[in-house]
């Protein structure tokens, strides 16, 4: 894999290439055709309706509402398609050349749609698909800056923006990256793998917009001008759900005087029972009622029971590192308490749409959970293998742009496992929407470099 090319990549492309990807796009959209309906959860609803939250980014729902204006519930799906495509063709054509690069695209678009949760998450209503975009999108700017033309440049900026910005969890993600691609930039510099910094002080505009955007939505809409409000009361859950900040609370409670204290013999055992469906979270103020309340408990439950805090973070990684699997909240029972959803997709898409939601495989328990699991099971261990491969093949070969990849991959993956589950405990989907990296990583090594694995150089 090298990041030279004959020509920069650029916006225009040849009538063959066009195909290619909307083909790859069909393909990727795959399953959820075959499910009759887009993949939605619970919280898709407050994308498609601008409900304000200061738990969630309303990006997300701005940017997908000029692709469904109301009308079209498949709009979303197919821009989120068209977008992965363009970038997987990108990184093909980057990685392996100019040569056949059209076919090796769409081996790989078939491969990953048998054998990843990718289809998942490009035909899912949610913003977890902006947390990979904006890796691939950060990484090609870092590693490809040469061979993309400018106005390529701009659009995956743009690109990189847009993502960043959608979901709560990217701009950690997205400063975390960067400073792994600084460490990099200088760790091979030093060994003569001459890598750019102008492309890592680009990268920065996009966390600044981000974090400029979230501050000015979260400041004029609630009145608070922070990064973050709501994180603190995702800790506060997941330390009382896991053990140490209920032990805290059992010691300080009821002398502290902190609201919970009140619930404090009769808390859920879930931090999703406790923020969703018991009514405690709701009666004590939620996110906005609950901000400096839950920054002192969390404060206090790290200061007393550090040990436990570390044990329980330990735990909840490692159970992440297995706790992957596509699909698996994609189950009807997730909208028995959810009775406005039908609704929803009534008022804004109309009968048709409706109908077509009442009877997806999903909301059937329909889809092949017990074969996607299994393939999960099998592929992730395997690619986590390949990608090591990679990872040594690469340096072995003084290759700088695949050992980037295969690095930061890694980092990125373990990066989102270990805030998700630390913050907001193990979900598959936490894990899922960025484990198809690593075997798209294996895979496009394999498809670029099965010629020249059989010569030593």
């Amino acid at each position: 894999m090298t990041s030279k090319q004959s020509e920069q990549i650029g916006l225009a492309m040849t009538w063959r290439t066009v195909f290619a990807i909307l083909t790859g796009a069909a393909v990727l959209t795959l399953p959820a055709w075959l499910n009759g309906f887009p993949f939605v959860f619970p919280d898709s609803g407050d994308y498609l309706v601008f409900h304000p939250l200061l738990h969630r980014s309303p990006y997300y729902g701005l940017f997908i509402f000029f692709f469904h204006l109301n009308r079209f519930i498949w709009g979303p799906i197919i821009a989120q398609a068209i977008i992965v495509s363009h970038l997987l063709w990108m990184l093909t054509r980057l990685t392996g050349g100019a040569e056949r690069a059209e076919s090796r695209f769409l081996l790989l678009a078939v491969l990953l749609t048998l054998l990843s949760s990718l289809p998942f998450f490009v035909g899912f209503i949610m913003a977890d698909i902006c947390t990979p975009i904006m890796f691939l999108a950060m990484y090609m700017i870092a590693f490809h800056y040469e061979a993309l033309s400018r106005p390529m440049l701009a659009y995956l900026l743009l690109l990189d923006c847009v993502a960043t910005s959608g979901h709560i969890t990217n701009l950690p993600l997205a400063v975390g990256l960067l400073a792994l691609f600084i460490i990099l930039v200088a760790v091979r510099s030093r060994r003569g793998m001459r890598l750019h910094a102008l492309p890592l002080k680009l990268l920065a505009a996009p966390i600044a917009l981000t974090a400029a955007a979230v501050l000015l939505f979260n400041g004029l809409i609630f009145g608070t001008w922070s990064l973050s409000p709501a994180s603190q009361s995702f800790s506060l859950a997941n330390l009382i759900a896991y053990g140490p900040g209920r032990h805290y609370l059992h010691d300080v409670c009821p002398r502290a005087r902190y609201k919970i204290c009140a619930y404090s013999d009769n808390l859920p055992a879930s931090a999703d029972a406790l923020l969703w469906s018991s009514g405690i979270f709701e009666r004590l103020g939620g996110f906005p009622g609950m901000q400096d309340e839950a920054r002192q408990i969390v404060r206090g439950t790290l200061e007393t029971y550090p040990a436990e805090v570390a044990t329980m973070i330990v735990h909840n990684f490692a159970a992440g590192l297995v706790t992957h699997a596509p699909a698996a909240e994609f189950r009807a029972a997730n909208f028995a308490d959810v009775p406005s959803f039908p609704q929803l997709i009534e008022h804004k898409f109309g009968p048709a749409a409706l109908h077509a939601f009442e009877n997806s495989a999903q909301m059937h328990d329909a889809l092949p959970y017990a074969l996607l699991n299994y393939i999960d099971r099998l592929v992730f261990p395997l690619s986590c293998l390949g990608l090591a491969i990679v990872a040594a093949t690469a340096y072995r070969r003084r290759d700088a742009a695949t050992l980037a990849l295969a690095l930061t991959t890694a980092g990125f993956v373990l990066g989102d496992m270990l805030l998700c589950t630390a913050l907001s405990g193990v979900h598959d989907r936490y894990q899922a929407r960025v484990t198809w990296l690593v075997p798209l990583t294996v895979l496009l090594y394999v498809l670029s470099a099965r010629h020249k694995l059989l010569s030593p150089g």
